[in-house]
């Protein structure tokens, strides 16, 4: 899908992982790429159909419980979509990594993040309170919440324990521009920015660097 073409296709790929699936119905990568297929088509519907096969073939595989989320949040079943988040969490109960996707989703979504997302994050800093993307997902809940002083220290931290870690340097840049400190914003944008040249991150701080900082 990703390789130019001079006739680019909506089906390109498709028939290729039509043949695998015929091959071996229940291969749990098969499907998870046909869902993957169908939602960079917006088809989300048939998306939903293709990780649910998956989960049937790996029930007890968390990674597929948050992929299933992803789908269905991106289908617009909110809730369906926490429970997928909630099974995975069930499976990996020890695993802050769960309850950070869970964070994630409230914060996306703006899906009960009292409720969810906070409670959560305070989790996911119980079983692992050094993890930078745990002290990431706790400063993006505080900042939601417009605690901007524990915001700051919470995402402060999570550069401290990682400086490498470029989410926390995209966060802090937020957060400094919603505090309108555009000046303190600037280097860690711009630092996000250097740490994922390619991705959701980088280009996000790129977008924020040219559109919010004078």
């Amino acid at each position: 899908q990703h390789i130019p073409s001079e006739e680019p296709s909506q089906a390109a790929g498709l028939p290729e992982l039509q043949k695998s699936l015929e091959l071996e119905p229940a291969s749990i990568s098969a499907n998870t790429f046909l869902a993957l297929y169908w939602q960079r088509q917006g088809r989300y519907d048939l998306a939903v159909e293709a990780i649910q096969a998956a989960v049937a073939a790996a029930p007890d595989n968390p990674v597929l419980q948050v992929e299933m989320g992803n789908t269905l949040a991106l289908q617009g079943q909110l809730q369906s979509a926490y429970q997928a988040y909630l099974q995975a969490i069930q499976l990996a109960p020890q695993d802050a990594r769960y309850y950070n996707y869970l964070v994630e989703f409230s914060l996306k979504y703006e899906y009960n993040t009292l409720e969810i997302a906070l409670p959560a994050a305070r989790r996911a800093l119980l079983i692992a309170p050094d993890d930078p993307a745990s002290l990431d997902c706790m400063g993006q809940v505080l900042m939601q919440l417009e605690d901007f002083v524990n915001a700051e220290r919470f995402l402060l931290s999570a550069i401290q324990r990682d400086s490498t870690y470029a989410p926390a340097h995209l966060h802090l840049g937020m957060l400094y521009l919603l505090r309108d400190q555009p000046d303190l914003a600037y280097p860690y944008l711009t630092q996000a920015v250097t740490l994922a040249p390619v991705g959701a991150t980088g280009m996000q701080a790129q977008q924020l660097l040219q559109s919010a900082i004078p």
